[in-house]
Parts: C-alpha cells; sequence; structure tokens
C-alpha cells in the first residue's frame, strides 16, 4: 500500500511538473512563424512579400496586407512597429454584421479558449502609445479578451463598424507611464 502512494505522489510529481514546463514552453507564433520584437524585414520575409501599403514616422511604422483570409473572412492585416520593433497585429474586417461576430467569437474561442472581458482602456492606450493616434475606450464595442500562456493579449472588438482582432505583445510596458507609482 505504501509502495502504491509513493508512486502515485511521484506521478502526481511529474505531472505537475511537466504541465509547468509545457505552460513556460508556450510562445506566440503568427502566420507561419513571425514573433514578438521581430523587424519589418523579418516580418516582410516571413510572410513571402513586401507590404502592399504602409506608413513610416518617427513614431511608429506599419506593413499592411490586404485581402488577407482571415478564417472564412477576408480583410486587412496590420503589422504595427515601434522602433522597428513589432508590438501589435490587427485584423480588420470591415462591413461586419453581428452574426459574423458571433462566428469569429466562436472561432476565437476554439482556439485559445472561453473570452473574457476585453480592458478596452488598456487597447486604447497601447494605440495611442503605438501610433500617437486618439483612442478612448468607447471607441471599441462588443471586446472580448484572451490572456495567452506567454502574456499576449487577443482582443476582438468592433471598431466603426468593422471587426478588428489586436494581439498585443507582452513586452509592450510602456503602454502606461508609470513613474513614480
Amino acid at each position: 500500500m505504501k509502495k502504491t502512494v509513493a508512486v502515485l505522489l511521484a506521478l502526481c510529481l511529474m505531472l505537475t511538473a511537466a504541465l509547468a514546463l509545457a505552460e513556460e514552453a508556450y510562445h506566440f507564433t503568427f502566420r507561419g512563424g513571425v514573433e514578438w520584437d521581430m523587424s519589418s524585414a523579418a516580418v516582410q520575409e516571413i510572410e513571402g512579400a513586401p507590404a502592399a501599403d504602409g506608413h513610416q514616422d518617427e513614431r511608429y511604422s506599419t506593413c499592411k496586407y490586404t485581402g488577407v483570409k482571415i478564417s472564412k473572412f477576408n480583410g486587412v492585416l496590420v503589422y504595427v512597429f515601434r522602433e522597428d520593433v513589432l508590438k501589435v497585429i490587427g485584423y480588420q474586417i470591415p462591413d461586419a454584421a453581428d452574426a459574423d461576430f458571433s462566428y469569429l467569437e466562436s472561432a476565437l474561442a476554439q482556439v485559445y479558449g472561453e473570452p473574457g472581458e476585453a480592458d478596452t482602456a488598456r487597447l486604447a492606450a497601447a494605440l495611442n502609445e503605438t501610433t500617437g493616434i486618439e483612442y478612448t475606450a468607447e471607441d471599441f464595442t462588443n471586446a472580448h479578451s484572451w490572456q495567452l500562456a506567454d502574456g499576449t493579449t487577443v482582443d476582438l472588438v468592433m471598431e466603426q463598424g468593422a471587426m478588428v482582432i489586436y494581439y498585443i505583445s507582452p513586452n509592450y510596458s510602456d503602454i502606461y507611464n508609470v513613474q513614480g507609482l
């Protein structure tokens, strides 16, 4: 009996250790190898084509791909870089209907699990800091969020009549000014 208990205890400890290692090992990758903190050139190389469109100024730059297949939808994929370091990824699906939103939410839940309520103030702050464009929490409706094991945040929102999926880097530490707090 003591041997059985000892064996079961050892198995439980091994399983716990294996699960902890598996969780630590999770590393977000996107579309065949894009990873956080990559440069614009590295992302375009993985995409296999130069960006069709983009933006560049002293604050941020983007690589934009149109006609991208997102689940069963066609949309726009935008990679957002700050100082040529990937910080935000966005999929925009224009002219979305409520049924489309429900479908995409279910598809994301199948991949990432059940969503929580999105922190739209944090999302607005991340986009403000990245782009300098003034977003507010009220710009986003029907907001749902997934927190991935590596700290990546996935937000599904409605924004100006479009469905948008935002992926926010866990390495994005300058969203809020925390000096003196």
